[in-house]
C-alpha cells in the first residue's frame, strides 16, 4: 500500500474491548487524479491466552447508494 500514490495511514482511535480483543479505527488515503480516495476501516484484534496476534477482521465503510 505505501507504494499507492500519496498513500497515507490515519488512526482515528483505538479501543480495549475486552481482555483479549482491541479495535483500531483509522483511515486510508490514496491520490488520485480527481482528488484524494479517503477509506474509513475498523479492525478488530484478537489477542490468544499467550498474547499473540489470532485474528484480524477488517470492516470497510461504504458510501450509501446514491
Amino acid at each position: 500500500m505505501p507504494s499507492l500514490p500519496g498513500y497515507r495511514m490515519d488512526i482515528d482511535r483505538v479501543t480495549e474491548l475486552d481482555d483479549q480483543r482491541a479495535m483500531v479505527e483509522l483511515r486510508e488515503t490514496i491520490q488520485l487524479q480527481t482528488g484524494p480516495l479517503v477509506t474509513h476501516e475498523c479492525l478488530v484484534f484478537a489477542i490468544g491466552p499467550e498474547g499473540l496476534l489470532e485474528e484480524i477482521s477488517v470492516y470497510i465503510r461504504q458510501a450509501p447508494p446514491s
